[in-house]
């Protein structure tokens, strides 16, 4: 009965060390991959808006010293 009690207690801890350890390792994953997709928006939004500022005011800009045609 203790050989039974001790494979059913074995079986139960490695059971929860592995459930604990996978959902450690999923809440590290989808925290790194949600930093990682956070930041690579933030750069493409940031460059994006940046580089269509850049290209509206240099538009703007050339148009306003642009010499009048004769």
């Amino acid at each position: 009965m203790k050989q039974q009690n001790l494979a059913a207690t074995k079986a139960a801890t490695g059971d929860a060390t592995r459930d604990a350890t996978l959902d450690d390792t999923w809440a590290a994953t989808e925290a790194a991959t949600d930093a990682a997709t956070c930041a690579a928006t933030w750069d493409a939004t940031r460059v994006a808006t940046r580089t269509a500022t850049w290209a509206a005011t240099d538009a703007a800009t050339k148009a306003a010293l642009r010499r009048p045609q004769r």
